[in-house]
């Protein structure tokens, strides 16, 4: 059972033992021994040091065993303990409960007789007695001629829990009160009297083939038939035929730990008889105590309710912080003036006039790169997934880059100037180049002398001479209009518009150029200023 579960178990009161241990038999722990049922042969099996057989028994709390009575017959032991086997303390004291009504007494069980004698008994064989039609048929079977085949037993038994179930029934319905029975006059009384084991084994018998029925098809279940239960049956027949000697129990009413263990296993888990004088006081106790601990378990669940609350919470902002810096990792634009971000969202208008809500997604793959040559290198890939090949003039992609996107003067172009990203001839490799050299720059910069450095990062600013290198211009600063405000940029639009105008008079301007090659340029410059 789960410690949940136990608990639960041990805080339920019963009736009398006898329903304590049928409940504990119909539990999830009992179904593991019942597909197990070699664990409760090896529990009691003599072939283990007495310390490990004792240490079964006490560590299991609703542990049944069968005992040697008076006469050869069998009596039940229960809610074993030991109160020695310590280092301070190294001597044994095994104490059980004896009988299974709400009377049981606490007895010292002794550990030779018990444990320390190792019984050789010449009961039949198995095959032998499974053979048997019936119990008489059990009875005259001849003991064994010979050591061969003896079965080597201690003085406790401990049945698997279905049979358990059984046994505790019986039992309960045959045996004389302990409070009854026929104990000796001495000073530590030994001799209770109790059930014919020939009983048990005709249930066992019958018990063992109607759980194997209802369970042969289950896989679970390790063993079944009366091999499962091999150590069991050789136990009853051999107790039947005297081959196992009397367990020795004693009561010593001066024993205050025997009296005291007693006590505090009925208050704990039987209810008061109806009979007794003191019952209604008891019953009182018992439910202020269990008030008692409501409270104190209440006052527990509520504080570390309290914990778990105020650590849902810690957990709660130490994971919005975290996604907060992961959210400005991922943005750097969130560092740039509001100036430039509503330059950027001026851009990525649809119609001019109303700001977008955010800067375009073309715009932020560049800004949000993790490098300078990276970012280049998307502006690069950007330009060329539109058919065109450019240049770069000297800083204006790491001002891009680092969101600089404006002079302090208006007489001078920015960086989003028509003159300042240029149409690159075909045999032009500046620009890979460059790439190259920012690359190495960014990864071995120190090694590199400061002339090196100027020289890699050196471009021209291009200046129109020819109507053709005034369309090329205008074909590079639409495509930065849309980089920087996405496909649906409103200003791309109207220069892109603006540039079918000049084209529809292009022999006007081709005339004009050639009279004055500043044409060209003054017209991109107002551009760049409007």
């Amino acid at each position: 059972m789960s410690s949940t579960a136990s608990a639960a178990e041990e805080s339920t009161q019963y009736d009398n033992w006898k329903s304590k241990l049928v409940r504990w038999t119909e539990s999830t722990e009992a179904d593991y021994g019942n597909k197990h049922p070699f664990i409760f042969a090896k529990a009691t099996d003599p072939s283990n040091p007495i310390d490990v057989r004792i240490a079964t028994l006490t560590r299991s709390a609703n542990a049944f065993a069968l005992a040697v009575g008076k006469d050869n017959t069998i009596v039940p032991l229960h809610s074993f303990t030991n109160v020695g086997g310590t280092l301070t303390n190294p001597t044994n004291k095994v104490i059980a409960l004896l009988g299974l009504s709400n009377k049981a007494i606490a007895v010292n069980v002794d550990e030779t007789s018990a444990f320390a004698t190792h019984v050789k008994s010449r009961a039949p064989l198995l095959r032998d007695i499974e053979a048997c039609e019936n119990i008489e048929a059990i009875s005259n079977l001849a003991d064994l001629s010979s050591d061969r085949g003896c079965a080597n037993l201690s003085g406790l038994c401990l049945p698997p829990p279905y049979l358990a179930q059984e046994f505790l029934n019986l039992i309960y319905d045959l045996m004389v009160d302990v409070e009854e029975a026929d104990i000796e006059d001495e000073e530590e009384p030994t001799g209770f009297k109790g059930v014919d084991p020939v009983k048990l084994l005709e249930l066992a018998l019958v018990k063992v083939k109607e759980f194997q029925a209802a369970n042969e098809t289950d896989v679970s279940y390790q063993a079944l038939g009366l091999d499962s239960v091999s150590y069991l049956i050789r136990y009853l027949v051999s107790v039947s035929r005297g081959f196992v000697g009397e367990t020795v129990l004693g009561v010593d009413e001066n024993d205050e730990v025997l009296q005291a263990y007693e006590v505090s296993q009925h208050e704990s888990s039987i209810l008061p008889p109806i009979d007794d004088p003191n019952r209604l006081t008891r019953l009182e106790n018992r439910f202020d105590a269990f008030q008692s601990q409501s409270i104190q378990l209440n006052h527990t669940l509520g504080t570390i309710s309290d914990v778990l609350k105020t650590s849902n919470e810690l957990t709660s902002k130490r994971i919005e912080i975290s996604e907060t810096k992961m959210d400005k990792e991922k943005d750097r634009t969130y560092k740039y003036h509001p100036s430039v971000i509503n330059c950027l969202k001026t851009l990525a208008s649809i119609d001019g006039i109303e700001q977008a809500d955010a800067p375009s997604d073309t715009i932020l793959r560049v800004l949000n790169c993790e490098s300078h040559s990276k970012a280049e290198l998307e502006l690069v890939s950007q330009y060329k997934e539109k058919k065109l090949r450019v240049t770069f003039s000297i800083g204006t992609s790491k001002a891009i880059y680092d969101g600089k996107l404006l002079w302090s003067s208006h007489e001078t172009p920015s960086c989003i100037s028509p003159f300042n990203i240029g149409f690159a001839k075909a045999n032009d490799t500046s620009m890979e180049d460059r790439h190259l050299m920012l690359s190495t720059l960014e990864t071995h910069g120190k090694s590199m002398t400061p002339d090196e450095i100027k020289k890699s990062l050196k471009q021209a600013l291009t200046v129109p001479e020819s109507y053709h290198e005034v369309v090329d211009q205008g074909k590079v600063f639409c495509a930065t209009l849309e980089i920087l405000g996405g496909k649906d940029c409103a200003i791309a639009f109207t220069v892109n518009e603006f540039f079918q105008y000049l084209e529809d008079r292009r022999s006007k301007i081709e005339s004009l150029m050639l009279k004055n090659k500043e044409v060209g340029a003054f017209l991109l410059f107002q551009i760049g200023l409007k």
